[in-house]
């Protein structure tokens, strides 16, 4: 008797174990599971924001202005905002895109009759047509300037192409790019990005240089 009371004491004892390991085992499931899905949450926002970060931002420029002659038709939207349409012949928009640059100051290195390229590859400036470079770049800030286009020395690329759209209109496309160093020290070139106005300039005064051949 007092051995199988003993055996059944043990038992119980046993039981009790069991029942406090698979609680202990449940508890450290759920904490597992817990875990996992933490980890996973953190793997999809580090994901969203490597994808976020990999975004090209929105110039909020994503205009194309069509011209007959030296009025203004309409405006559609498009991506890329140095694209100009004209209601001319091809050869009539290239025969007065150097007077454009002539009369910016634009001196042209770049004059490729065949391929209706006009422009300038590189050259250094602080004033476009009278206006300073930070109407037309912006190449960021520093103590003192809101644009460091007006303080640094800045190398400009501007070249202009005319071809014939699929639409059977002439295309005039600029490209503005550049970049700035600083005058006084030495220092590391910044990239400079196109506010958009150079490429509208120049599509304006080929609009009015166009009207003033007709008249």
């Amino acid at each position: 008797m007092f051995q199988e009371g003993r055996f059944s004491k043990v038992e119980a004892n046993n039981q009790t174990a069991l029942h406090r390991n698979s609680k202990d085992m449940e508890s450290v499931d759920r904490h597992m599971k817990m875990a996992i899905m933490v980890l996973l949450v953190l793997g999809v926002c580090i994901s969203c924001a490597r994808q976020q970060s990999t975004l090209a931002p929105n110039t909020g420029r994503d205009v194309i202005t069509r011209y007959h002659g030296h009025v203004s038709l309409n405006v559609q939207n498009t991506v890329d905002p140095s694209r100009h349409a004209f209601n001319e012949p091809v050869d009539s928009v290239w025969s007065v895109l150097q007077d454009v640059y002539e009369e910016l100051g634009i001196e042209t290195n770049i004059v490729d009759e065949r391929g209706y390229q006009v422009g300038n590859s590189r050259f250094v400036t602080r004033r476009i047509g009278g206006d300073r470079l930070s109407r037309y770049l912006s190449c960021g800030s520093s103590v003192g300037y809101s644009n460091i286009a007006d303080s640094y020395r800045v190398t400009l690329s501007v070249i202009s192409r005319v071809r014939l759209g699929a639409d059977r209109q002439t295309m005039l496309q600029t490209e503005v790019t550049g970049s700035a160093m600083p005058r006084q020290v030495s220092g590391n070139s910044v990239i400079c990005t196109t506010t958009g106005r150079l490429e509208q300039r120049i599509a304006e005064l080929t609009s009015s240089l166009l009207g003033e051949e007709r008249r």
